[in-house]
């Protein structure tokens, strides 16, 4: 599965059921398991550095409406993944 599609899935999931993210908890989960299954010799702070590359695509995605709000945003959306995929990562 491919990092973007990763996001999608978890943007999915909190749009398909607002009140309940734990769908979208338990697929960054199991991609955080997932990657410490068939990639030991990864280091969850490789993780982490996947947060500016994150912001960049986010960035030329939206072009002139990447502000200093939706940035923000998508910092908080790359720290609700992150705590999940580390979660099951860690596990």
């Amino acid at each position: 599965m491919k990092i973007p599609e990763v996001f999608d899935d978890v943007i999915s999931a909190v749009e398909e059921r607002p009140g309940d993210v734990q769908p979208a908890c338990d697929k960054l989960t199991a991609v955080g398991k997932m990657h410490k299954a068939k990639a030991s010799q990864i280091e969850h702070k490789y993780f982490q550095a996947m947060e500016e590359p994150f912001l960049h695509m986010a960035k030329e995605v939206l072009q002139d409406r990447f502000n200093e709000k939706a940035e923000g945003l998508f910092r908080k959306f790359f720290s609700f993944c992150l705590k999940y995929l580390l979660e099951g990562f860690n596990s």
